[in-house]
């Protein structure tokens, strides 16, 4: 079953949808990091959506939102294996 779980976040991250997703997510990130006068090193967003900070990331979760929605209904395992890729890419992204 966990192999079965890998192989299916593997092709989510395959998905052109989802690395467009990731693209958008990293240039809004910036955007709103510079909006709010902060470094987007250590940025970081998960499934809970909060708030970083003091960087609002309605927009952000917005783009990820919209993604994970294509490839599955609100709540579906497809959905919620989505946000979490693309959370954890952008996440590793501004990780240094």
């Amino acid at each position: 079953m966990k192999e079965l779980i890998n192989q299916s976040i593997q092709n989510i991250g395959q998905s052109q949808l989802v690395q467009t997703a990731i693209e958008e997510v990293k240039a809004e990130v910036q955007r709103l990091c510079v909006g709010s006068g902060v470094s987007t090193q250590g940025f970081e967003i998960d499934h809970c959506y909060c708030d970083w900070g003091d960087v609002p990331t309605s927009s952000a979760v917005e783009i990820i939102d919209n993604a994970a929605r294509k490839l599955g209904v609100y709540g579906s395992e497809n959905y919620k294996s989505t946000v979490n890729y693309i959370c954890e890419q952008v996440t590793d992204f501004f990780k240094n």
